[in-house]
């Protein structure tokens, strides 16, 4: 059976299985082997840009033997450990993967499996834009939709800000050769002399500050949530 709630990392999870027979009967006293693995997968890729993903190897936390009861169902818990060596604020989503052998007294066997999401954080929030690049005037509206790890549907209320990116005021060329991994020029020096080369991570935009706030709306989100954007009041750029 499908867990029941939104877990986060350290809790309890109970999982609840059912034996039964192709004519409906109940497998009573059965043998349950069962096993309990980790991975670790991430919501927001975007924080990776400086520097590559975590390694997050699958790793087998739990594994026992029980039985059916009365009634063919069986139940199996284990503590949500999360990968200590991951920084969470990162906010990893760790996979559990139950996988179930179930045994009867004539020596058939089924399988079954089922994955559990758990986290530091229980709400995946994602904001949907059409493209990448858009003209000022297409920018009419942005979809939020919020999720919980299991990917159904919760409300919540969502606060949309837009800010207008500090770009580098110079033109910059592409680089010659890559970026270095120790300056001897500050920043202001190297400009001097080379004006219109990028001393760091200038062309990227994710390193740009944040500038004025151009855009603000508060309010609950729904299954196809849109909030809709003035766009006349945007310039171009990021």
């Amino acid at each position: 059976e499908k867990a029941k709630g939104s877990f986060r990392v350290g809790d309890m999870v109970s999982i609840t299985g059912f034996a039964k027979a192709y004519a409906g009967n109940n497998i009573v006293g059965a043998k349950v082997s069962y096993r309990v693995t980790r991975v670790a997968r991430f919501l927001y890729p975007w924080m990776f840009w400086r520097k590559p993903f975590p390694i997050a190897r699958p790793m087998e936390i739990a594994h026992g033997e029980i039985t059916t009861d009365a009634d063919g169902r069986f139940q199996i818990k284990f503590a949500a450990i999360p990968d200590l060596s991951i920084d969470k604020k990162t906010d990893p989503v760790f996979d559990y993967k139950v996988e179930a052998d179930v045994t009867d007294i004539n020596g058939e066997t089924r399988s079954a499996d089922i994955t559990v999401p758990v986290g530091y954080i229980s709400l995946n929030l994602q904001i949907g834009l059409a493209n990448d690049v858009i003209n000022k005037d297409s920018l009419k509206s942005i979809s939020v939709n919020s999720k919980n790890l299991s990917g159904e549907f919760e409300t919540v209320k969502a606060d949309v800000k837009i800010y207008k990116l500090q770009a580098p005021e110079r033109l910059i060329r592409e680089r010659f050769w890559a970026e270095p991994d120790q300056f001897i020029f500050t920043k202001e020096e190297f400009i001097k002399y080379f004006p219109h080369d990028e001393y760091k991570d200038e062309t990227k935009k994710e390193s740009w500050a944040k500038g004025d706030l151009v855009y603000e709306k508060s309010d609950s989100t729904n299954r196809d949530s849109i909030f809709n954007v003035q766009y006349s009041m945007f310039q171009g750029g990021w």
